[in-house]
């Protein structure tokens, strides 16, 4: 295993590289949009529960999935 990092040390760094740049880029979009969401939801409060919602529907489908695992 070592010998593969020390030969492909190049091509380990390179690819490591574009996926921290990727994960970067990302993060700051997502983290954008969400601030943006809640400061438009703070202001009006219009709308507050139906977002509210989707996230709920959001946050059981990874449970669902391991849940239909088990059986």
């Amino acid at each position: 295993m070592i010998s593969y990092f020390v030969r492909y040390h190049n091509m380990l760094l390179s690819a490591f590289g574009e996926h921290l740049v990727l994960v970067l880029t990302v993060l700051v979009i997502s983290s954008a949009l969400a601030a943006l969401i809640c400061t438009l939801l703070l202001v009006s409060g219009k709308g507050t529960h139906l977002v509210v919602q989707i996230c709920s529907v959001i946050y059981s489908i990874p449970s669902l999935a391991l849940f239909s695992l088990m059986i």
